[in-house]
């Protein structure tokens, strides 16, 4: 298992992030620039853009895949933004439960709640360095 409570980050890690943290241009300047430029030739497309945190990441993610009018099923162990966000688009929130080896959600119970159901829309939570397998 990972341990979540310490970081060991390489000497340059940590001298690039105070250099960063320094420049007055840190949010949408050129740090942010070059990031989208690297991460989309990275995953082989032409524009990538960076969103400021993961709320506004799932945000855009919900929006995107037509969340309003369906439901999300999720795990209980999670950010609270997983479900709010969802609830903020006007979806409703089904949880289920997780594994009791890896904290990650029990494939089981999110087959019996979509068998033969095609609104749902279901947000897994990788935690403590596991993985989800949701699909196996």
């Amino acid at each position: 298992m990972i341990n979540v409570a310490t970081q060991k980050l390489p000497k340059e890690a940590i001298n690039e992030l105070l250099n960063r943290l320094t420049d007055d241009r840190w949010v949408l300047g050129d740090a942010v620039i070059e990031f989208e430029e690297k991460f989309a030739k990275y995953i082989g497309t032409e524009y990538a853009v960076s969103i400021c945190n993961g709320t506004m990441g799932l945000l855009a993610v919900y929006e995107a895949l037509g969340i309003r009018k369906r439901t999300l099923i999720t795990t209980t162990y999670t950010f609270i933004a997983t479900a709010s966000v969802a609830t903020f688009l006007g979806a409703k929130v089904d949880f289920v439960d997780v594994l009791y080896d890896n904290a990650c959600l029990n494939p089981e119970e999110v087959v019996k709640k979509v068998w033969k159901k095609n609104n749902y829309i279901v947000t897994v939570v990788h935690i403590f360095g596991y993985p989800e397998e949701l699909m196996k």
